[in-house]
């Protein structure tokens, strides 16, 4: 496929919701599915609204709090970051985290790259230490994860 024809997946995101309606597991897949082409083509904004609907689906469902709803609130805060959109970053961050730390207790990669992307968004509003202190989190349950001291981290 060309770089930038994301044609086939709009399609794919009519054809689901002609199928489904629009409150249906492979809607929201769909949705993802546009937003994360879009992100591989760079269009920040375009793959921040899809994962927007992406999300809006998973939570009609009523199937919040799991892996498919942590990814979009990830993919989403990421792409809001990269707008410079860090207030609403760091809100959706937080709620991935909460989500990590629920599937999977505090000692998980997933929990150590939600306290990561949580200081990215705080640093760039400025809040240094609030950033600063979930960097550290991020570096010590990276550190426990993989059994290394700090100096070769």
């Amino acid at each position: 496929r060309l770089q930038g024809d994301w044609s086939s997946d709009v399609c794919s995101s009519d054809l689901a919701q002609s199928l489904y309606g629009e409150s249906h597991y492979e809607v929201a897949t769909a949705w993802h599915m546009i937003g994360r082409a879009c992100l591989s083509d760079s269009r920040f904004s375009e793959a921040e609204v899809s994962f927007e609907k992406s999300l809006a689906v998973f939570k009609s469902l009523e199937i919040e709090g799991g892996q498919d709803e942590m990814l979009a609130l990830k993919i989403l805060g990421f792409c809001q970051l990269r707008a410079g959109k860090n207030a609403e970053a760091e809100k959706h961050f937080r709620q991935e985290l909460a989500i990590a730390e629920s599937l999977y207790g505090n000692a998980h990669q997933e929990v150590a790259d939600a306290w990561n992307l949580l200081g990215q968004s705080q640093l760039g509003s400025g809040n240094n230490s609030e950033a600063e202190t979930s960097f550290r989190k991020s570096v010590d349950l990276f550190e426990g994860l993989h059994k290394i001291g700090r100096a070769h981290v």
